[in-house]
């Protein structure tokens, strides 16, 4: 689907066969009070990464109500990326910095990017 700056009609959400999610966003929502009305909205279209889901159990010890909403959400196992996507992650984080420590934090949001990507290569 062409891009609204590719003179196509905006992408849509609520359009969308599936909809890959950070972390950065779930515990937003989280914080706001507002997690029902995001899986309401996302409904069984969501996809995590396996990166993304372990970043939010991390998580979910310092930020209230995220454990809760973590038992019932996603609806859909967390995706782990193909051999040659993980190798691609890997390369991207390190061309990013050279120090793995720091890299690991920008995982979820790397592999989050690289499934959206290739969504159809795969059954996710």
């Amino acid at each position: 689907m062409p891009t609204h700056s590719e003179g196509g009609a905006a992408c849509s959400v609520a359009a969308a066969e599936i909809v890959v999610v950070d972390t950065s966003p779930v515990g937003d929502f989280v914080e706001a009070g507002a997690q029902r009305a995001f899986a309401g909205y996302l409904e069984s279209r969501v996809r995590i990464t396996v990166d993304v889901s372990r970043e939010l159990e991390e998580a979910a010890g310092s930020l209230l109500g995220l454990r809760s909403f973590l038992r019932e959400w996603p609806p859909n196992d967390a995706v782990d990326l193909p051999p040659g996507l993980k190798q691609k992650a890997a390369d991207i984080l390190g061309f990013v910095t050279d120090d793995p420590r720091a890299s690991l934090q920008d995982l979820g949001e790397v592999t989050s990017v690289l499934l959206a990507e290739h969504p159809r290569k795969r059954s996710v």
